[in-house]
């Protein structure tokens, strides 16, 4: 048995739409969808993203999960298209091949250049030599952007112990996207929304940011205890985020864009979906589009920007399913997806502890046998599998 016939899919891209150019896959550091409650519209704290979604050429949906706890456990997953499997991808990518299901491998396929950029050091959990190892062409880090930084003559810091700021991260890929050719395909990860938070306040006046309105909000939002800092540094990079998004699409209307967190925030979420909940944003000024479903993980992600961006009939290969389409089609009753310990269709989430979550409401109660049985298996038959493909390789004896 070949897996990659198990996990094979096709591009349902309807041929007169718009070809996609150029690709960005933006993970930004600690964003979780407790972001998007309304209690933070008083101050604007993602207003850049939330004007992204119009139901027309930017969406998100509206239950969508991590595939891993932490940042390289979440990042090792979306890069090669795995389930978590506890096993550290990145500390074996010396003798890793490159995997069918991984993004980067999918759309150097399809024609497109790939590039990765991660604002810190390459080294960092041996991140530069893993994204190479699955099909990444060029990685950018921390010395090319440090490079970047003082030749433009950014302010200082134009740094933390992480890495350089956002903005300075995503003026970089609008740059260097500039200077090529062919398509292109761009996966980023940032890293300013981390502790030690200590972005100058200058860098968020500059944008408009007002240091009193974030300390007053801070006084009057006891659960969680925000600091103002960490509102206002949240604040800045959600305007640089879309500002970003901004200034390539007017540059290049042939592109498409896809915002998530490689994990949530956890000091400010509660229960066992917030501590799991990420934003999955697709916008696109070209392309009209239409959603599959309204709940997915992170391995949904790249089959959705293949089935967007690829011709008709390309062949690549998932775990994941596309959440959206060029072709209006009516949502599948039954679609299963799966996350990090959590398993679920469009109307309810199970945990592998036997609880059953109902959408929206989030209410918790018993797992019945006879249906949580059957998805707690795809559960673990996905993590069987993702081990074995990365472990023997796609062909199983029989």
């Amino acid at each position: 048995m070949d897996l990659k016939d198990l996990l094979s899919q096709t591009s349902t891209k309807a041929p007169q739409t718009p070809p996609i150019r150029h690709i960005f896959y933006i993970v930004a550091e600690s964003l979780g969808s407790f972001a998007f409650d309304k209690k933070y519209d008083e101050i604007g704290l993602v207003s850049g993203m939330k004007s992204l979604i119009d139901n027309q050429k930017g969406f998100m949906i509206p239950h969508f999960f991590e595939n891993a706890h932490g940042t390289i456990w979440s990042i090792e997953t979306q890069i090669a298209g795995l389930y978590y499997t506890g096993v550290r991808l990145s500390f074996q990518s010396a003798r890793l091949k490159e995997l069918p299901t991984a993004i980067a491998s999918n759309m150097k396929r399809a024609g497109y250049r790939t590039e990765f950029y991660y604002g810190g050091s390459q080294s960092w959990q041996n991140i530069g030599n893993y994204a190479r190892s699955q099909g990444f062409e060029k990685v950018n880090g921390l010395g090319v952007l440090e490079d970047f930084a003082l030749r433009e003559k950014y302010p200082l810091p134009y740094k933390n112990v992480w890495g350089v700021w956002d903005g300075i991260l995503l003026d970089f890929v609008a740059e260097n996207n500039a200077s090529i050719k062919e398509p292109s395909f761009h996966m980023i990860l940032t890293t300013s929304f981390h502790g030690p938070m200590n972005l100058p306040w200058e860098y968020i006046q500059a944008m408009g940011g007002k240091k009193e309105e974030f300390e007053n909000f801070a006084s009057k939002i006891s659960s969680p205890k925000w600091e103002a800092l960490e509102l206002g540094t949240l604040w800045w990079i959600d305007k640089k985020i879309t500002s970003f998004i901004h200034k390539v699409s007017k540059q290049y209307p042939d592109s498409l864009f896809v915002i998530t967190g490689d994990h949530t925030h956890y000091g400010y979420t509660q229960g066992v979906l917030s501590n799991r909940e990420v934003p999955m944003i697709i916008y696109s000024p070209s392309l009209k589009i239409y959603p599959l479903s309204t709940a997915g993980s992170q391995l949904d992600i790249a089959p959705t920007l293949l089935n967007l961006s690829t011709p008709k009939g390309f062949v690549y290969y998932s775990f994941g399913k596309p959440l959206f389409s060029t072709t209006p089609s009516k949502m599948p009753k039954e679609r299963i997806y799966n996350a990090f310990e959590l398993v679920g269709s469009e109307g309810v989430v199970y945990t592998q502890h036997k609880e059953c979550i109902s959408l929206p409401q989030k209410q918790i109660s018993q797992a019945q046998d006879e249906t949580f049985t059957p998805f707690l298996k795809r559960l673990k038959e996905g993590r069987a599998l993702s081990w074995y493909l990365f472990s023997k390789g796609c062909k199983i004896k029989k």
